[in-house]
């Protein structure tokens, strides 16, 4: 029923961001409880009028990144919406908020507004008043911070600056490499390594040939080896102990790929928090909450992570914490590993009921600034959703 009426309703791609046409649609969704179903047509009452106007001028070749999630038919876009609106009814009013508007409704500015509003969502839960786009000094020149956090109780504030960790270009590599072989893992074990970073040229061959070698791989166990450039083998799981044997004479694991020693990471992060960090005020609280993408990939032991952190973190004093939020395409129970008043949590309360929300918490035990117990206790609460 709701492809028919999905041709019928949407007849150009201009037509989803007709806010009426969005609702009309929503009596035809399929998989969706009649429970469901209203709070979406509620929802998308709810943003509509922060919209309107921007889509009213739009043409028909014309993109704006939600899109998406208005065109997509998964429950869990869907759901998204119900979301979105809940936090921004939530603060509509708060002081400053046509400044994150203008973000939201902007074509080039939509995925930066929408890593505020997430962090919003976060501190809000945990009992803070926001204001957005505080002004600030840093040295002598003047700067805007993302969030101010108001604890309502003590009147304390705490500057929040919110970006992106993006991946190099060879983490953008062994990403997409791992998403060949995890897309084939629910019919294939795997084990192996890429042992040395590739050219550009050289990676896109190889992407080539490891997609081939899946699809013309059957029912049997199988290597793939280029020398001095991958070794890999998969087997179907009847099949383990032959990749197991394979695995032991090469100290290999199963079910674990390795990629070539690199650059950590965390230099990246590094740079990031000296650039972030001159958004900030000098001589008051301040949080850097960093968004990043497959970071936590490539971290192993999360104990030696939250110490290479607080190093960073050391020459730079007047951040009292560090946030690290990320999202990953794995259903898992919940996960909470604490260190100190550091923190790492994995959730899968997340908005998509395919990803886990995963975030470490560091308190720099180096800042000058000091802040009393019950706002760490708001903080902690924003992390858990607790």
């Amino acid at each position: 029923m709701s492809v028919e009426k999905k041709t019928e309703i949407f007849k150009e791609l201009i037509d989803y961001y007709n806010f009426e046409k969005l609702i009309e649609y929503s009596d035809y969704l399929d998989g969706i409880s009649d429970f469901e179903r209203e709070k979406l047509k509620r929802a998308l009452k709810g943003i509509a009028p922060l919209f309107n106007k921007e889509f009213s001028s739009f043409q028909p070749n014309d993109f704006h990144p939600i899109l998406p999630y208005f065109s997509n038919d998964a429950l869990w876009s869907k759901q998204w919406i119900i979301w979105l609106n809940s936090v921004l009814s939530q603060i509509l009013n708060a002081n400053n908020f046509p400044s994150l508007h203008k973000r939201l409704i902007s074509t080039s500015k939509f995925d930066e507004a929408l890593s505020v509003i997430e962090a919003t969502y976060r501190f809000l839960h945990g009992g803070f008043d926001i204001s957005f786009d505080p002004p600030t000094q840093f040295g002598n020149k003047k700067r805007e911070a993302d969030i101010l956090l108001i604890n309502p109780e003590t009147s304390e504030q705490i500057y929040v600056e919110v970006s992106c960790l993006g991946l190099s270009q060879t983490e953008q590599h062994d990403h997409e490499i791992w998403s060949i072989i995890a897309y084939f893992a629910p019919r294939f074990l795997f084990s192996g390594k890429i042992l040395k970073p590739l050219s550009p040229d050289s990676f896109h061959l190889l992407k080539e040939q490891i997609t081939q070698f899946y699809k013309n791989s059957h029912d049997e166990f199988k290597e793939f080896n280029k020398p001095g450039i991958i070794d890999l083998a998969i087997a179907p799981y009847k099949d383990r102990k032959m990749l197991e044997l394979w695995c032991k004479e090469r100290n290999f694991e199963v079910n674990a790929f390795g990629f070539p020693d690199s650059k950590s990471p965390i230099h990246r992060l590094a740079t990031k928090l000296t650039n972030e960090q001159k958004q900030l005020p000098e001589g008051t609280p301040s949080i850097v909450y960093l968004k990043t993408k497959d970071f936590l990939f490539y971290i192993n032991d999360k104990g030696a992570f939250m110490n290479e952190l607080q190093e960073i973190l050391h020459r730079r004093k007047h951040i009292f914490g560090l946030l690290l939020s990320e999202e990953s395409l794995n259903r898992l129970d919940q996960t909470t590993f604490v260190k100190g008043l550091n923190i790492y949590i994995s959730t899968p309360r997340g908005k998509n009921e395919l990803l886990n929300d995963n975030l470490i918490f560091i308190l720099n035990k180096y800042s000058e600034q000091k802040i009393s117990p019950n706002i760490l206790d708001k903080i902690i609460k924003s992390i858990t959703l607790d």
